[in-house]
């Protein structure tokens, strides 16, 4: 029995030639170029892609070999990646996954300034598909915030500078280090009035 393995990311999937296959689904960010391959090809055959809707995506390179670079379209929304392998007159049958094109994460303070007693005035709002992970400084030191469900959450309370270095999902990172950092004062004193 002859088997096509197809390797995307994590993603595995195989089958018997004959067999019907189930649909798997990946996400990718929409607009960036990412590779396929068939794992372990067989010598002398060649391979036909096809990205469907023609709209989702461009193979770029690759389309008759075991490896192909398709560039995504910069649109939100879902298409299918299949291949099928070819030898001569012999084809067969199509190997497909879906692919669901998101948008790139994004992140920003709602404030660029806060009291020390008003921290949970400092929240970080958040827009693509969860979860999220975060990456930040506080007063100069990386920190991470790793899965994050909510599309707002509110910094700890902690005094100092806070700047945004990366917001990431499964499929996308974006880098936020422009125009993205907030401070929170330090804590006030109760004062005492002294007579002298």
């Amino acid at each position: 029995m002859k088997h096509i393995f197809f390797t995307i990311g994590a993603v595995l999937i195989f089958g018997n030639l004959r067999a019907q296959i189930t649909l798997q689904t990946i996400e990718v960010c929409a607009g960036t170029e990412k590779s396929y391959h068939i794992e372990n090809p067989n010598e002398g055959s060649q391979y036909n892609w096809v990205v469907m809707p023609e709209d989702a995506g461009e193979i770029e390179k690759g389309q008759t070999t075991d490896r192909i670079t398709v560039k995504w379209s910069s649109e939100v929304g879902e298409g299918t990646l299949s291949v099928s392998e070819v030898v001569e007159t012999c084809e067969g049958p199509a190997q497909t996954i879906k692919v669901i094109r998101v948008q790139k994460p994004k992140a920003v303070f709602n404030n660029v300034f806060v009291c020390f007693d008003d921290y949970k005035d400092l929240e970080v709002s958040f827009s693509g598909n969860p979860p999220f992970n975060l990456t930040y400084t506080l007063n100069g030191t990386e920190k991470l915030l790793e899965n994050i469900t909510e599309n707002k959450i509110t910094m700890p309370q902690v005094a100092g500078k806070l700047k945004l270095l990366t917001v990431e999902n499964k499929a996308c990172s974006t880098d936020l280090t422009k125009d993205n950092e907030a401070e929170i004062a330090p804590e006030l004193k109760t004062l005492k009035i002294v007579k002298e």
